[in-house]
């Protein structure tokens, strides 16, 4: 977001700001369980036209890691 609005790509800078918006709304939702195996967490919220997928991968009882995904459909 900043590299773009620091070369004055506004229009994609506010295209993240948007994104990270979304993303911190879905992550302020969630609940946390206690989980001592193994689990894929997935997450889902649309707003506004747009999507995020956000993808939590959980083994040993310990979080490994996310990755947040914004699909494109062209509904």
């Amino acid at each position: 977001m900043e590299a773009s609005a620091e070369a004055l790509d506004f229009e994609k800078a506010v295209f993240y700001r948007d994104q990270l918006s979304m993303l911190r709304e879905v992550q302020a939702r969630q609940a946390v369980y206690t989980v001592q195996g193994e689990a894929d967490v997935i997450a889902i919220a649309s707003q506004a036209g747009m999507t995020c997928v956000n993808v939590l991968t959980v083994r040993g009882g310990r979080v490994l890691g996310g990755k947040k995904l914004f699909p494109r459909c062209g509904w």
